[in-house]
Order: C-alpha cells, then structure tokens, then sequence
C-alpha cells in the first residue's frame, strides 16, 4: 500500500481568512496560476505541476477541498489553525510523485498570504487637478508633496497609471499615523487647444450679457467694470481714430513727418493688444473652454474629463489603495467636481454578496437628513461611517474626500447655470450632486437584490446623484473685499451647493498675497517645514494622517477585500496619445 505524502507550510493570516483569500477569483488566479480561473468550487480544477489538472469533487464544511486526478488518485488540502497563524497540509493519498507540484502549491499559497497580510497596511492616493493658465506638468505635484511632507520624506516615483511620460508620482513614506502615499496629477492643459478671442468673447457674452439680478452678487461689479471699460474703450478709440486721421490729413498737406508719428502710435497700441490679448486668452481661455458648452467646446470638455474618469478608475481597479482623495485647485476643482460625479454614476450600484447586514449607518445618515446639517463635525462623521459600511458591503468607490481650493464653484449659480432658479433646477434634478444629496430622505436608498448560498438577498445602494453621500467635501478659500482685495475666485461653497461642506477661511503671512488676486496662488505657497494657515487647513482637509482611523476600518473589512492585484505593468501601446490641437 502507498504511503501517503505529506507536505505543510504556514500562512500568515488567520484560518478562517485562508479560504476567504483562496477562494475568490483574484485569490485563486493568482494561487493557481491561471488569470481564467473561477475560483474554488466544485468541479473547478486546480493544476498540478507533473500531473493533469486535479478537479475539485469535494469542498468540507470547515473548507477542506478534496480533489480528484485522472486514474483515481486523491489528495486533500486542509487549514490548521495555530495561534493567529494558520498551517496548511497537503495529503496525497497517491504517494510523493507529485512533491514537486505540491511544494509549489504551497509556496505559491504562502506568497499570497504574506502580500494579502500586507495589503493590511493602509495606502492612499491624492489626485490633485491643476487651475486654469499654461500649467507645466509636475509644477502642482510638487507644490502639494511640499506642503504636505518634507522633502526628506518625499520620493520622485514612475506614473505608471496617469500613462503620460511627462508625469510623476510624489510618493510620501509611510509614518505612524500617515499611510504610504502617492500624489498624481490630473494634466489637462495640454487638452486645450489655442483659444481665440471668438470663444472668448461668446463665452464674455453669455455670462455678463444678462439681467445683473441674474448675475452673482459678487460678479456685479466686475460686470459694470466690463461695461465701464467696453465704454471706455469704444470712446478712446474713436477719440483716437479723430485725433490721429486729423494729424494725419494735415500732415499730407504741410509735413508728412506726422506719418511717421501716426505709424508709432499705431505700433504702440499693436503691441499693447498684444500683450493684453495674451495674458487674457492664456489665463482664461481655458476657463471658457470648459464652462461653456458651445457646440466647438464639447470636443474639448470630453477629452479632459475621459482623461480624469480614467485615472480614477485605473486608480480604483488597480487594488493597491484602500483611499483617495481628490484635491481641486481654481478650475481643477471644477474638474475634480465633474470627475466624482461622473465615475460615482458608473459604481454607485456595484456590491458584492455579503450576508444579511443591517445598514446602520445608512440608517442613521439618512436620519440627519430630516433637518438642515448644523452639526458639520458630526455630519462628516456621519458621513465616514457610510463609506466604511459601503465599502464592507463590497462597493469599489473608494474616494473619501474632495478639497477644493479658490474654487469657482461659489459662483456656480452665473458659470455653471443661467441663473440662480437655473442652478436650483440642476441641483433639484441631481445632474449637479450637493452635499448633501438634495432628494427626499426615504429616496435616498436603492434595494437591488442578489443570490448568495441559494437565497435571494437585499441591499440598499445611493443613487447617482449622490456621491457626496460618501464624499466628505471641504473648501478653502482666501476672503475677499471689492472682489480684487483678496482671491477673487475662491469663496464659501456650503451657500451654493449645499450646507454640508465645510467651508474654512484661510489667511497666509505675507498681507501682499492675502489681500490682492495674488491670493487666488497662495494655498500652498507654503511649506510643510514652515506652514501658514493657508497649509495647515490643507494638510488637515486631505487627511494626510489617516491611518488613526484606516487601520482599523481596514481590521473590519472581509480578508477577500486585500487580495492584492496580479502584476501587470501598462504597454507602451496602452499609453494615451496627446490630443490633437483642434481648431
């Protein structure tokens, strides 16, 4: 008779953990060895290195597969607890033919417990949007590592997932209470084709052409500025026009040197457009590409948010954060605000097949939605809670906070609407998400079912319109007086777009950028060496310091969750091309 083959190793997760791991489809994939495979059930087979696949003819209660070769041979493959350990054991019933295969087995079993054990680490990642102007790639990622690490604790690391070469990843080491982190950038400029003063001015038209009561308070006197200076200038030019074809006609009838005068001022006053012309169209031609949804900008709007849609979803299916945050500067925040909405409507509903849970802390947030949020600490807290529970219930959406910076947005009811009635139709028909959700409480949850151990269960998930459901959202922003003492952008959101964000109001130390547009730029002029209050109300909105509350959401979530991704590296033909500059 055969004297049957014993082979164990220990893992380094708990037993009821071991099967958790192996037996997803990502576990076992990688386990296995085979990108195709199911996972572990019966009738699944399991290769072997020597022999022919084995099949799974048998799983035990307490997850002991049985497994069948071709020719009769048996062998099972059991889990042992020790301490919070686990051993697991190979019997071969067939004799040691197949040491070689089984050994090999059971290193590839232990390699995925060790990388799974460590993806019980928290890492998080932090998109940041650049503003409007001709950006430089890299220029924000290194302006926001700077004033949230040291430059001793920050590494220039390959952007492997933004697919762009001109782009790195600021990476800043692991602390005891910071995670592992990694800063992208979500580059646009370069999406942007020139601009000319035609979508300009259409852009000019549509916002200040209006009925003032339709216009921003704040907008107002800029708009009787536009109309001061349009009146001006029409007024000079003709002034001008007078002046100069007088000199002129003279000078053609006593002394044609006043050409020469009439030819000066002329080039003056081209070089003078010039220069005016370009710092206008650099600055806020992108600002009027994106906010205006002219037929000839659409291209343009599309191609920017593919391009920010497509990093969080890299950045989520990629399985190596367990958090991200999303930081928006000017016109990136605008961005970043379109990108959140827009990849929440592809996820909202997704879940995995947990047992019968109770929705506690969707419960208990859609009670504070009964009344208007006066408690902004606890509402975030609230807040917290649901993403951890949606993420326990097996959703992807691992955004847990937006930080926008001199946003554009507390002007939302002029540039992203016609009117304020305009702006309360968008919010009323959630196509634009508030904080919170602007829908009926008993609305809030969507039941879907699902099939799991052969009964059919229910689960509550939010609707597409409610991302800041989950997404804590805070904006910084310098005061302002007379709208250019001060950042002229920025300003409080929670008035706009719902009472839940969290508006700070933040200053810097030199009164030369505080109380000038030059403020709109100093949210992170600091550094973390040498912080301002303009910094240290950033670095608290990121949440830099998030692993006093990840570690132990992280202790809470099911172990089939850290399965960590298989190795794969993005192909040189994967990379996205730059755009074409459309006209």
């Amino acid at each position: 008779m055969t004297e049957p083959y014993l082979a164990r190793t220990r893992l380094v997760i708990p037993a009821d953990a071991v099967w958790r791991v192996l037996a997803s489809p990502a576990g076992a994939r990688q386990w296995l060895g085979d990108p195709w495979h199911p996972g572990l059930q019966e009738g699944a087979l399991v290769p072997v290195r020597g022999s022919r696949p084995a099949v799974i003819d048998g799983i035990a209660p307490d997850g002991t597969l049985s497994l069948l070769f071709e020719g009769g041979r048996r062998a099972t493959v059991e889990v042992r607890p020790d301490g919070a350990d686990t051993i697991m054991v190979v019997t071969d019933y067939g004799g040691d033919a197949l040491a070689v295969g089984w050994d090999g087995l059971l290193t590839a079993a232990r390699f995925l417990a060790d990388r799974t054990h460590a993806r019980r680490r928290p890492r998080q990642a932090v998109v940041v949007i650049h503003g409007m102007g001709n950006q430089r790639p890299n220029a924000t990622v290194r302006r926001l590592g700077d004033a949230l690490a040291p430059p001793q604790e920050q590494f220039s690391k390959p952007d492997q997932v933004s697919r762009a070469y001109d782009l790195r990843r600021s990476q800043l080491e692991r602390k005891r209470n910071r995670p592992r982190t990694d800063i992208y950038e979500l580059y646009w400029a370069h999406r942007v084709p020139t601009t000319g003063w035609g979508q300009l001015t259409a852009w000019l038209r549509s916002v200040f052409l209006r009925d003032p009561r339709r216009i921003h308070p704040r907008l107002r006197p800029l708009v009787l500025l536009f109309y001061g200076v349009l009146l001006t200038a029409l007024m000079g030019a003709g002034a001008l026009v007078l002046v100069v074809g007088t000199q002129w006609f003279d000078g053609i009838k006593a002394n044609t040197s006043t050409l020469t005068q009439a030819g000066g001022v002329s080039l003056l006053l081209s070089l003078l457009s010039g220069a005016v012309s370009g710092v206008l169209l650099s600055t806020f031609g992108d600002v009027a590409r994106y906010l205006d949804d002219a037929p000839g900008n659409v291209a343009v709007r599309q191609g920017i948010r593919d391009s920010g849609v497509a990093l969080l979803r890299r950045l989520h299916e990629g399985g190596l954060y367990d958090r991200i945050v999303v930081v928006g500067h000017s016109l990136g925040s605008v961005i970043g605000y379109d990108i959140i909405r827009l990849y929440w409507a592809e996820v909202n509903g997704l879940h995995g097949s947990p047992p019968p849970f109770k929705q506690e802390a969707l419960d208990a947030y859609r009670r504070l939605l009964a009344a208007p949020v006066t408690d902004l600490v606890g509402y975030q807290t609230a807040q917290r809670k649901l993403w951890m529970e949606y993420r326990r219930l097996g959703s992807p959406w691992l955004v847990t906070d937006f930080v926008t910076l001199g946003s554009p947005l507390s002007l939302a009811d002029t540039l992203l609407a016609r009117s304020p009635a305009d702006l309360e139709l968008h919010k009323a028909r959630q196509e634009l998400p508030t904080c919170p959700p602007t829908c009926d409480p008993k609305k809030l949850a969507i039941r879907v079912q699902y099939l799991a151990d052969g009964r059919i269960l229910t689960v509550r998930t939010l609707p597409a319109g409610a991302p800041f459901a989950v997404v804590r959202w805070t904006n910084l922003y310098f005061p302002s007086r007379f709208l250019f003492f001060g950042d002229p952008v920025g300003g409080p959101l929670a008035p706009v777009l719902g009472g839940g964000i969290k508006d700070v109001q933040v200053t810097t130390d030199s009164r030369l950028r505080r109380g000038t547009p030059l403020a709109h730029t100093s949210y992170w002029r600091a550094t973390a060496e040498h912080p301002d209050a303009a910094v240290r109300a950033l670095t608290e909105a990121v949440g830099i310091e998030s692993g006093r509350w990840l570690n132990g959401h992280l202790a809470a979530m099911p172990w089939e969750c850290s399965v960590p991704p298989g190795p794969s590296r993005p192909r040189a033909a994967d990379r996205e091309p730059p755009p074409a500059d459309t006209p």
